[in-house]
């Protein structure tokens, strides 16, 4: 009889176990199903690059931006999102926390990429080639993951990896001269430029003057500018 009992408390202590293996292979299946959101930009650029993808750059104040934290919980963590990341994008955070550890190194590069891209508030969502070039930026949207997927597909519609080489190289050898342009920081992001080698296609004229930008997305951006406003972002690199 005691055998017995012995023999049902082994069996029952193995059910138990096995079950709990299940779990956790089902814990782990489901972590192995979301997308993958990077912090190293130069893995993010080699990945864009391998993948012929866009990199859609996250800069954030996750743990403290209420706008930050929707998004996060309106678009980037619904499926419609993560199908569409996990098809068509390489996911980059730049994280900008006030509670949660970062390393040193991962501190300093996100403080140089915000200084680069002229990050003002969060989130900003920046689109960009494998070279860091931004296409597009954007931000918060109302609406969820699904109208959100369909901006993001609208924002990339003129994006075309396969030209990105072409029109540099075109850019820097023939459109490239004495341009004339009067600013060496471009007036929407802050990022540097080099004013005698600015693309024609990348300046405005403007009173008179001509303005250079650093991206394709910058005209655009000015272009919706008030005069007033054009005047105050100049008056800002001064």
């Amino acid at each position: 009889m005691k055998n017995l009992r012995r023999t049902i408390r082994l069996a029952g202590t193995g059910m138990m176990a096995g079950a709990m293996m299940m779990l956790a292979s089902t814990s782990t299946a489901k972590k192995s199903g979301e997308v993958e959101w990077l912090t190293d930009f130069e893995k993010a650029k080699e990945m864009a690059a391998e993948k012929n993808r866009p990199i859609l750059a996250d800069f954030s104040g996750s743990d403290w931006c209420g706008w930050c934290i929707k998004l996060k919980k309106e678009v980037f963590s619904k499926k419609e999102f993560k199908e569409f990341a996990e098809k068509e994008l390489v996911l980059l955070l730049v994280d900008f926390p006030r509670n949660k550890e970062q390393s040193a190194e991962v501190k300093k590069q996100n403080k140089k990429l915000a200084q680069k891209y002229g990050i003002r508030g969060f989130p900003t969502i920046l689109l960009l080639d494998s070279d860091g070039k931004v296409i597009e930026r954007t931000g918060y949207k109302r609406g969820g993951a699904e109208k959100y997927v369909e901006h993001l597909k609208d924002l990339l519609k003129s994006y075309d990896p396969s030209e990105k080489s072409d029109d540099s190289s075109q850019a820097s050898a023939e459109e490239a001269s004495e341009s004339g342009v009067i600013n060496s920081n471009c007036p929407i992001m802050g990022s540097k430029i080099d004013p005698d080698n600015v693309p024609e296609k990348l300046t405005r004229e403007f009173e008179g003057k001509k303005i250079g930008f650093c991206c394709a997305a910058c005209p655009k951006q000015w272009d919706k500018l008030s005069d007033k406003e054009k005047r105050a972002k100049l008056e800002e690199m001064d």
